[in-house]
């Protein structure tokens, strides 16, 4: 990492930081871009050690609500809500 330091340094020269503190800084910035690399690739640990239960896990989760228009349901929050009309 110590190429990549050179690389950036100039992005860190103005900030009034110590030498120790601009060099954590760039490290730390690189740690995160590597994250988000491995992340966008499937590479990253956490996703490689649950790989397949969260699909499964998230199947099962809930129930799934119908986004389609009925009838029968508009009637029924309508009912609902005009009996609920005044009432605090």
């Amino acid at each position: 990492m110590s190429h990549c330091i050179n690389r950036y340094r100039k992005y860190v020269d103005h900030f009034d930081l110590s030498e120790h503190q601009k060099i954590e800084l760039i490290h730390t910035v690189g740690r995160m871009m590597e994250s988000f690399v491995e992340r966008a690739f499937g590479d990253d640990a956490t996703q490689q050690c649950i790989e397949g239960h969260v699909v499964e896990n998230a199947l099962v989760a809930g129930d799934v609500i119908s986004s389609e228009h009925s009838a029968v349901h508009s009637n029924q929050l309508l009912k609902v809500f005009n009996g609920q009309k005044g009432k605090s």
